[in-house]
């Protein structure tokens, strides 16, 4: 008959001896670490709804070229810059400045928001859709550091403290 030993304790992250070997651990073994993807989506496809984009088409991956795209609609609209831009926007979206995630209430919405708002602060000869595409743009980029710092360091040791996560010696997950 074999008998295996499991030790009923542990390290806390804290107080691992080698935390290198528990973030080299997490990371090779945990590969779903970052679950904030549908929040993501549900804020692009907000924004898409409230300026009454279409043809909304995303990509996202640390590993292969990402985008996010959609279109105005109204052609002329589109064209639209400078102060004609400024109060057409000023007219027919009342934009919250204020940074309260307006859209969903999940931090993505800033992002998308961020290009309106410095336009809005300071109009240049952007067309609208222009200024949508790096809306747009703003939003993958922040998606992708969102989704790397997920796997830094400070992250994991964060995600681990507060869960209370234990390690063995070696680094793995008890």
């Amino acid at each position: 008959m074999n008998t295996k030993t499991v030790c009923n304790t542990g390290y806390t992250i804290e107080d691992h001896p080698n935390p290198e070997e528990v973030y080299d651990w997490v990371r090779s073994n945990w590969h779903d670490l970052y679950g904030w993807g549908g929040e993501n989506v549900d804020s692009l496809k907000a924004f898409c709804d409230y300026f009454s984009l279409s043809g909304m088409d995303y990509s996202v991956s640390t590993c292969s070229y990402s985008y996010a795209s959609a279109t105005i609609q109204d052609e002329d609209i589109a064209e639209l810059s400078g102060v004609r831009l400024f109060k057409y926007i000023q007219n027919n979206f009342p934009v919250d400045l204020s940074g309260d995630c307006p859209f969903t209430g999940y931090c993505l919405d800033e992002n998308l928001l961020d290009n309106i708002r410095g336009f809005m602060a300071k109009p240049d000869s952007r067309t609208f859709q222009e200024l949508i595409n790096d809306c747009l743009h703003s939003w993958v980029t922040a998606y992708i550091a969102d989704w790397e710092y997920t796997y830094t360091d400070e992250a994991i040791h964060e995600h681990c403290e507060a869960n209370e996560y234990y390690f063995t010696e070696n680094g793995s997950f008890i």
